[in-house]
């Protein structure tokens, strides 16, 4: 059976289309882009009309590779943005139909116990944390069984386009507001010690572990399970805050729209890690769309 899990963030679109072989998968493709469906949506309420296009774009060409490789079954979801809209019951149904299946808007506990099936592949205890452009998760769990799980609407379009007016290079001061936010969600996690095993997922830490290889177009092989130490996380932020948009675009190779909100994001994690005594994360190049195909399967 061929089966295909589609990830509608608030910053990405992703999907991947795999083949059931017994108990296991093979991927046959992987896609990546970028919509940021939840552009003006924390201040709005509203996912816009641009925003939509976007959104339909980008799933018109999924539809097109799902057609292509003869999917038998396909399952949608999405997440952050699609919850906090007022319009999302209107976007869904515009959305799924350009899709030609049905989009489920999902809660972000959901989201976070598919992220965790997705992303982390041992059968020993393990935390991910799962940084998204609307909400950021934390979950800890073991192979199939989830132990804690929580959600939080820290997320890096949230985060930068309340606080930050992306005008690179930024000054240290700028994030003093967004540190606070951030640690006080972190303040209500309910626990102070995670499992030894701990693995990050999303754009954010692939983008961080990319630039620190030097790649110049995304190399799954040499990101998937590429360490990060806090030293390092630390480091780059600083490169990420005091550099010109422009130069993580043209020098860096990072998206545009990934570029200006990359420093929120890995404020998040390095913050996450200063919280829970962490000296370094795993990266994983899979996460929900993952979770969303095993679901299938």
């Amino acid at each position: 059976m061929r089966v295909s899990g589609i990830d509608i963030g608030t910053n990405t679109i992703l999907m991947v289309i795999a083949d059931k072989n017994g108990s296991e998968y093979t991927v046959i493709d992987d896609y990546n882009s970028i919509a940021r469906l939840g552009e003006g949506v924390n201040k709005t309420s509203l996912i816009n009309h641009d925003a939509i296009l976007r959104a339909k774009n980008i799933l018109l060409e999924y539809k097109s590779e799902i057609d292509s490789y003869k999917v038998d079954q396909v399952r949608a979801v999405a997440t952050s943005a699609m919850r906090d809209a007022l319009n999302r019951n209107e976007v869904a149904a515009e959305l799924s139909d350009y899709l030609g299946t049905r989009i489920e808007i999902i809660s972000g506990e959901e989201e976070a116990r598919l992220s965790f099936a997705g992303a982390v592949e041992t059968e020993d205890e393990s935390a991910l944390i799962d940084i998204g452009g609307g909400s950021t998760e934390i979950i800890c769990g073991k192979k199939n069984r989830i132990e804690y799980v929580k959600s939080m609407n820290i997320g890096v379009v949230r985060l930068s386009e309340r606080y930050l007016n992306n005008s690179h290079p930024y000054l240290k001061t700028d994030f003093s507001e967004i540190i606070t936010e951030i640690q006080n969600h972190f303040n209500l996690y309910g626990r102070n010690i995670l499992p030894p095993n701990v693995f990050a997922c999303a754009g954010t830490p692939t983008t961080i572990a990319a630039v620190i290889l030097g790649l110049q177009t995304f190399d799954y092989k040499k990101i998937h399970g590429f360490e990060l130490n806090y030293d390092t996380v630390n480091l780059i932020l600083q490169k990420f805050i005091s550099v010109p948009l422009d130069y993580l675009v043209d020098v860096w190779k990072i998206h545009p729209k990934r570029a200006d909100v990359i420093a929120c994001g890995t404020l998040i994690l390095l913050e996450f890690m200063k919280k829970f005594h962490i000296d370094s994360v795993t990266v994983s190049a899979k996460g929900l769309r993952y979770g969303v195909m095993k679901s299938i399967l």
